[in-house]
């Protein structure tokens, strides 16, 4: 079988990595992966973005964002016939480090008006290497079509692919593109910022209402249907979206998964309180969730997921995602361990616990889902 060179963008980003895995789980030789990494010479984070790819198997390639000629330099150094097109905070005016009039025009704008034209060029620069480009993967988020403008992350990713559709329409199909709309990935749960889910011992906190139903996806699970649907150009290549939707889980849901893998560890759901949240930047985000998930997206959700799993029947579950974690996000306390003692931190205190989930009947098997949560919970209220 021939090696297709597959190009990824922001490779080191949670979604990035997780496509990276994907490709690298593969025991065929079909596949030969290259990411882009800062171009910045001086750059201590790019020399340290090149050592992540190169330990894992993966060629770094230099590519400067919202730089064309940059970009061009990158497909013609990794002769990639794939690309698979990731944005987000990184092509934003932060993180513009050029000096070159258009970044620095950029620079004053907005993170969504930064993120689509720096997704436009690299759009333009695929089409004018369409002999070379066989297929372009561009990882959308889901609901982009519909949330409000104060989402400008979802917003310009919604301008993408219009703008992607507007130029294959234009060039006549030039290559193979499609579109996946993912959904809230697993991993955010184990991130850094306020939304950290596993931030504290025996406590699972969220943005989210406890009950709201939320679409979620491993980012791995992202990259196993990227290579689906790559071995399935009959079906796919014809600018279609697909939802990537492992599960639909609510808070309630979440912890249940925590407690059954945490050794018998009881865990406690905690919703942000939404004060905290609108002060860290992620106000806008919840309100607008918890009011999609709560009113018309359930049977969607459902039909997202019944699609995804068409394309990647083998996902992440919620309990295999947690088992995998293996540990707090203090990075010392594993599952199963005493939470410690002590005051509560100014976070926590802010925090007002919800309920705690234990399992009814300890000496039986739990019982799980389609998507991996138990059903055999007792729900007990705190003070």
């Amino acid at each position: 079988m021939m090696t297709k060179n597959i190009l990824i963008t922001l490779p080191n980003t949670r979604q990035g990595q997780g496509i990276c895995n994907a490709f690298l789980q593969e025991d065929d030789d079909s596949f030969k992966l290259f990411g882009t990494v800062s171009s910045s010479s001086s750059s201590s984070s790019s020399t340290h973005e090149s050592i992540m790819l190169k330990q894992k198997g993966i060629t770094p390639i230099k590519c400067e964002i919202g730089n064309p000629e940059s970009f061009e330099n990158a497909l013609k150094e990794s002769q990639a016939s794939v690309v698979v097109l990731i944005t987000g905070d990184e092509f934003g005016p932060r993180n513009n480090i050029s000096n070159n009039k258009l970044t620095t025009t950029l620079a004053k704008k907005s993170q969504e008006d930064c993120e689509f034209e720096n997704a436009k060029i690299l759009i333009d620069t695929c089409t004018e290497h369409q002999d070379q480009i066989d297929h372009l993967f561009f990882i959308s988020l889901f609901a982009c079509d519909e949330v409000p403008d104060s989402l400008t992350s979802y917003k310009a990713k919604h301008h993408i692919e219009r703008y992607l559709w507007q130029q294959m329409s234009v060039n006549m199909g030039c290559f193979h593109y499609d579109i996946i709309r993912s959904g809230v990935l697993f991993e955010i749960m184990d991130g850094g910022r306020p939304m950290n889910s596993l931030s504290r011992p025996g406590k699972l906190m969220s943005a989210f209402a406890p009950k709201v139903k939320i679409p979620y996806v491993s980012s791995l699970d992202v990259g196993k249907a990227v290579i689906a649907m790559l071995n399935d150009p009959d079906t796919w290549g014809s600018g279609q979206i697909l939802h990537a939707v492992s599960s639909i889980a609510s808070g309630r849901d979440c912890a249940m998964a925590l407690s059954t893998v945490s050794g018998g560890e009881t865990c406690k759901y905690q919703q942000v309180p939404t004060m905290f949240l609108w002060l860290a930047g992620f106000g806008a985000f919840a309100k607008y969730f918890n009011q999609f998930a709560s009113t018309h997206a359930s049977k969607r959700q459902k039909e997202w997921h019944k699609e995804f799993l068409e394309v990647v029947p083998d996902t992440v579950t919620l309990r295999t995602f947690f088992s995998g974690i293996g540990q707090w996000s203090n990075g010392t306390n594993k599952f199963g361990t005493p939470p410690p003692t002590g005051a509560d931190s100014g976070l926590q205190k802010l925090v007002r616990p919800f309920q705690t989930l234990k399992i009814a009947d300890e000496g039986a098997e739990p019982q799980v889902n389609d998507v991996g949560v138990p059903t055999d919970y007792a729900v007990i209220r705190t003070p």
